[in-house]
């Protein structure tokens, strides 16, 4: 279920229902083993620390990650620019070669922004096209009175777990383009290719890629015992009432029972039983809280609301990826496991090559290629004026402008969603306009 203001709504007290199946699912959660850093302030910082968090949301800064080796003294100083204190981690710490910029940072990121080869935008647009006929047939199946075509949902999601395993950010990037975004079917499919790339940006085998991409597509499967106008309602730009809120959040229960007399995939029965409970146990429908909550209804549930925060879904406008990353950091430890919820928005990535940003004297234009030391400071190719009219095409590298006199007027303020001011980031990706 996509709506963000079911997520955030705080149920009624109730009485909490036993989990009758949850060891029956290799799905369950296992407690994430966590050091406990030091906090030291930055003039004690030394070459060779590993830097676990901040003093600060890792957003309002220009490092990459919340997570990183110090190699430099350069890197010391930039630290000590923005931060009084920082939590270094003892055991991850190690000598690194000091100016060595091939030393790893420890954190081996494959964000899901990396731009495709052009060569393969096609072959893989074949692929989702196929999976994207597959899911309505299922969809429309179950809405004649039918069953769950099991066949059909592996045949998807060995598709989807091939494509992302070969080529792992084409059919990404390619899902979250597609038009007309609305649609049950289409969010569906959309969740399962972004937690099956999410999946394998935390190392899962291919059995288990499997399993959480089966288990996302499925994720709403219970919307299909909802009245159609209702349904339709959902995935559109109409607000709910209360009324219709409560009726819709029936459809937890909806999916466990069709999945329960379909499947034998208990983690799929988890994950749409599951995944609108909330980490700090004020979700739905039984009130779970922290590992009880199956691990793999925690990653679909991250999924679940980026993707209904970026499309149009459920009574509101889509938001900039930058803006639901905001939202789901606040949302650490309460709605969200924190490790996860921090793993996530390292996976996505902010700015990305393919965003569509506006800069601080008010020019408009996409962003080709990432700045990977200051990330909020990439190349953009402008292509719109401040007010909105197509200008004269220019590429401006912000990290070259920015210690120059008027280098503070070239700083991202805002970002928009895909397809603003008609620009599609496709088109570039076709022209070879946009790198990695």
């Amino acid at each position: 279920m996509s709506l963000f203001s079911i997520f955030s709504k705080k149920p009624k007290k109730r009485t909490k229902s036993h989990h009758l199946y949850t060891n029956r699912s290799n799905a369950s959660a296992a407690p994430i083993k966590k050091n406990v850093p030091s906090k030291i302030p930055v003039r004690a910082l030394q070459i060779g620390m590993y830097v676990s968090e901040l003093d600060k949301p890792w957003i309002e800064t220009p490092f990459i990650t919340q997570g990183f080796y110090i190699k430099s003294a350069q890197d010391i100083n930039e630290i000590q620019k923005h931060c009084e204190h920082v939590y270094v981690d003892a055991i991850q710490g190690r000598s690194v070669a000091v100016g060595d910029p091939d030393s790893s940072t420890g954190l081996q990121t494959s964000y899901i922004h990396n731009l495709p080869d052009s060569q393969e935008w096609g072959q893989t647009e074949v692929i989702y096209e196929h999976t994207q006929s597959l899911t309505k047939s299922i969809v429309d199946e179950i809405r004649l009175g039918g069953g769950i075509n099991q066949e059909k949902v592996r045949e998807i999601v060995d598709d989807c777990v091939e494509s992302i395993l070969t080529n792992p950010n084409t059919l990404v990037w390619i899902s979250q383009m597609a038009e007309n975004h609305t649609g049950m079917e289409r969010h569906a499919l959309r969740v399962c290719v972004l937690s099956i790339a999410f999946g394998r940006y935390m190392g899962f085998p291919r059995d288990k890629l499997e399993k959480v991409g089966a288990s996302a597509l499925l994720h709403d499967v219970g919307e299909l015992e909802l009245p159609e106008d209702l349904l339709q309602k959902i995935h559109s730009s109409d607000s709910l009432n209360d009324l219709e809120i409560e009726q819709v959040k029936k459809h937890v229960t909806y999916g466990r029972n069709m999945l329960m007399s379909n499947c034998s995939d208990w983690g799929a029965v988890d994950v749409a039983y599951g995944h609108h409970e909330r980490y700090d146990g004020t979700g739905y429908p039984r009130g779970l809280k922290s590992v009880a909550i199956p691990a793999f209804a925690q990653i679909v549930a991250l999924v679940d609301t980026f993707d209904a925060l970026t499309h149009m879904q459920s009574y509101r406008d889509p938001i900039s990826s930058l803006d639901a990353l905001k939202i789901i950091y606040a949302e650490k430890g309460k709605q969200f496991e924190p490790e996860l919820a921090q793993n996530f928005i390292r996976f996505i990535n902010i700015y990305p090559p393919g965003a569509i940003v506006q800069i601080k004297n008010g020019d408009i234009g996409i962003v080709i290629d990432r700045n990977h030391k200051h990330k909020h400071l990439p190349r953009v190719l402008l292509l719109r004026d401040s007010k909105g009219e197509p200008r004269r095409p220019q590429i401006v590298d912000l990290q070259d402008l920015y210690h120059k006199p008027e280098g503070r007027n070239f700083v991202i303020c805002k970002m928009y969603p895909s397809g603003s001011f008609g620009i599609e980031p496709e088109s570039f990706i076709k022209k070879g306009l946009i790198s990695e």
